[in-house]
């Protein structure tokens, strides 16, 4: 049996599910989270691309020349991380990390675009940055939201960490205006047990019974040709 791959996007939709036992092929037809190519067409997804390619020193100045949006999102983003490392030199940083957990038959996983880790304290800060250009969203929205809530569950349950060692940045950039908003939040063992009550009522609307694929690079290809958005 193929493992059932789940993410904040996955997870979030099926919350919002009144229906019991959905049948994966069902649900996966609504939502994909293999939809890489889908993601790249839009600007926060080109920006999420970049930021991954400039460590690699993959060349991409042409392509800020010509999007300058773009380009104010990146620098905004580089200077928070320079400010990063001006502040404690003896911090580890990691870019684009990935955190699963093996929950029953789903492989539940989440990205972080940004981990900090004081190996001092035992600290470690999660950073996500999100392309915007209209309102940003309260501070209580983006605390419980999938995005902050599931990167801080897993980090605790795979890494067998204290809730109370885990913290959450979120940096709101915007490329119109040039601004960023910043959001922190310390992250709790009232947190988390409240968010593993949250995942567990909210997996048991997904039947976990998969049928066969067959080509399944085709068919994945397809789903995420056809798969939504979903903003934070």
């Amino acid at each position: 049996m193929q493992l059932i791959h789940l993410n904040w996007e996955s997870l979030s939709i099926l919350d919002k599910e009144e229906s019991f036992k959905l049948e994966y092929s069902d649900f996966e037809k609504r939502h994909n989270p293999h939809r890489y190519v889908t993601m790249c067409k839009s600007e926060a997804g080109q920006m999420h691309l970049l930021m991954k390619q400039i460590p690699l020193n993959v060349p991409v100045q042409k392509i800020l020349e010509n999007y300058p949006k773009l380009a104010n999102c990146i620098k905004l983003i580089q200077l928070q991380i320079q400010e990063i490392f001006r502040l404690n030199t003896s911090q580890q940083v990691h870019q684009d990390y990935t955190v699963q957990l093996l929950w029953e038959n789903c492989l539940i996983w989440s990205e972080i675009d940004l981990i900090v880790i004081n190996p001092e304290k035992s600290q470690f800060r999660c950073i996500n940055w999100t392309w915007n250009e209209g309102n940003v969203p309260t501070e209580a929205t983006i605390q419980q939201h999938w995005k902050t809530q599931l990167p801080l569950f897993l980090l605790t349950k795979s890494y067998n960490l204290a809730p109370e060692s885990l913290s959450f940045t979120n940096w709101f950039v915007n490329g119109c205006s040039n601004t960023s908003v910043e959001y922190n939040f310390d992250y709790n063992t009232a947190q988390f047990n409240s968010f593993f009550e949250r995942l567990h009522k909210t997996l048991q609307k997904l039947s976990t019974t998969q049928p066969e694929i067959k080509n399944p690079n085709e068919y994945y290809l397809r789903l995420a040709e056809e798969a939504p958005e979903v903003e934070i």
